[in-house]
């Protein structure tokens, strides 16, 4: 891999830590943690943590796992009485699709419906008529709209 090869050269050149990587990162938490140096992620959702076969006791996350995530969206569209909901999510290279899944596992067992999904690439403002036809898409089927795009 290469995020090994590069991590065991900035070892080599004497780092005293690690930050990132983006989407994934077990491999590179359990190799860090190897070393006993730190590796804080910016953007890992894995549900694995510090717990007993987990990411290392040398990892630190920023964003939540998708399961902690997921409890707090299907309690929000609970609370606000939304039964049917499209999801909105960002490409499979980034925590969004964690996320995504995450939420679909706990609505189904909560009796919630997904009306659709969608996905795109990049959120960035020339894309912006992408999202905007994905809104009208789903407008007339549901009121809720979950956006996962980290």
């Amino acid at each position: 891999m290469l995020s090994n090869r590069v991590m065991t050269q900035m070892r080599d050149l004497g780092v005293v830590a690690f930050f990132g990587p983006d989407g994934t990162c077990h491999t590179e938490a359990k190799l860090a943690s190897a070393w006993n140096l730190p590796l804080i992620s910016h953007k890992c959702a894995e549900a694995q943590g510090r717990e007993a076969g987990g990411l290392g006791s040398t990892f630190a996350r920023t964003l939540p796992p998708a399961h902690k995530v997921s409890k707090s969206v299907v309690a929000l569209l609970k609370a606000y009485g939304w039964s049917k909901f499209a999801i909105i999510a960002g490409d499979e290279l980034t925590a969004a699709e964690q996320q995504m899944d995450a939420i679909k596992e706990l609505s189904q067992s909560n009796g919630l419906t997904i009306t659709a999904e969608h996905r795109f690439t990049d959120y960035i403002p020339r894309h912006i008529s992408h999202m905007e036809r994905i809104v009208d898409e789903t407008y007339d089927k549901t009121r809720g709209k979950i956006f996962t795009m980290f």
